[in-house]
């Protein structure tokens, strides 16, 4: 359903996935609408990691107890998580934002010790 300013009813969360292009994904944001508090931030949930912990479990779930592998194994892995393949690719690169947890030696990925 689309926006409709003058709905007081309208109470809907609205999502955003910013991108930069050529660049790297930020982190999701979202807000809740409610009458005279258009857009305003959910004090509840920090915007900076939110998703960001799902995705570093997954991460971790799909390395499981391999110590390495090759990008496109882990790229398979997360997608047999139900993760977009082109996405996976992207978030696993030097610049992704899951690369920050990932070292790379010789083509193979390991996960970055805590």
């Amino acid at each position: 359903m689309p926006f409709d300013p003058d709905d007081i009813e309208d109470d809907r969360i609205y999502f955003s996935a910013p991108k930069i292009n050529g660049g790297s994904n930020d982190a999701p944001a979202f807000w809740h609408r409610l009458f005279g508090t258009f857009f305003e931030h959910d004090p509840q949930t920090d915007p900076s990691s939110w998703g960001r912990d799902k995705s570093t479990e997954d991460l971790k779930q799909a390395f499981g107890t391999r110590p390495g592998m090759k990008r496109s194994e882990l790229v398979k892995a997360l997608q047999a998580l139900g993760h977009d393949e082109a996405t996976c690719y992207r978030a696993t690169r030097s610049g992704g934002y899951l690369g920050r947890y990932l070292v790379e030696a010789s083509g193979v990925l390991a996960l970055r010790a805590p």
